[in-house]
């Protein structure tokens, strides 16, 4: 063999060496995942059933998650709950050799992440309404009023997330921050001039069920357990 072939044979050789080893592990990566949240299934705000499916190539992975929206253990304030939420995920799997925290073995795989999520609800709610004078001043001739809420919602988070393996069981625990646009309308209001009674201190419901259009911040969490093949 001349030198010149010996040199290309081992150029491509070191190549096609290098590609196959990048972003690999000394342990078994199963590239598909199925998971469901049951913290989704106890989220007073968001109630809902939802499915996810992984897909992970390399140090890569795509993450499609559907759910549908019903208060099925009947835990919050919400009445005739329905409606549904897609989100696509992009994940990044980290493996550093000096912090633990962000080191890839085969029990605990860390990520960062990127997702976006499209909700669309219907409920009906119960509020107190009045006719306000000032801000500073207590509603004037409060009534009880049942009233729908249509609400809609796009969010972008960005999140770090461990997912922890048992033989072929996954716990994936996520969190983060995000912006959401929201647009939240109600209908089958007595009076739509009257004012909604809220807390004296901000919560989350009151900003829930609040009429509104524009962005607000995104606090996600969540812990999801799936089977992996």
């Amino acid at each position: 063999m001349k030198s010149n072939d010996k040199f290309l044979y081992f150029i491509t050789t070191f190549v096609l060496f290098a590609v196959n080893s990048y972003g690999q592990t000394d342990f078994e990566i199963h590239k598909n995942q199925i998971k469901f949240s049951p913290v989704k299934m106890i989220d007073p705000i968001n109630t809902s059933v939802e499915i996810s499916y992984e897909r992970r190539t390399g140090n890569f992975s795509t993450q499609i998650a559907t759910a549908y929206l019903t208060d099925i253990f009947r835990i919050g304030d919400f009445r005739q709950l329905k409606g549904f939420r897609i989100g696509l995920e992009e994940k990044y799997f980290l493996n550093s050799s000096t912090r633990k925290i962000f080191q890839q073995t085969k029990y605990n795989q860390p990520y960062f992440s990127v997702d976006v999520a499209y909700t669309k609800v219907d409920y009906k709610f119960t509020a107190i309404f009045g006719t306000e004078v000032s801000q500073d001043e207590p509603l004037l001739n409060e009534y009880k009023d049942e009233f729908g809420v249509e609400k809609e919602k796009i969010v972008l988070n960005f999140k770090y997330g461990l997912q922890k393996r048992y033989n072929n069981f996954i716990f994936d625990f996520s969190f983060g921050i995000g912006l959401k646009y929201k647009n939240v309308k109600h209908y089958d209001r007595d009076n739509l001039t009257d004012k909604m009674q809220n807390s004296r201190h901000p919560n989350v419901f009151d900003s829930s069920n609040n009429e509104m259009k524009g962005f607000t911040l995104n606090i996600p969490a969540n812990v999801k357990i799936g089977y992996v093949f």
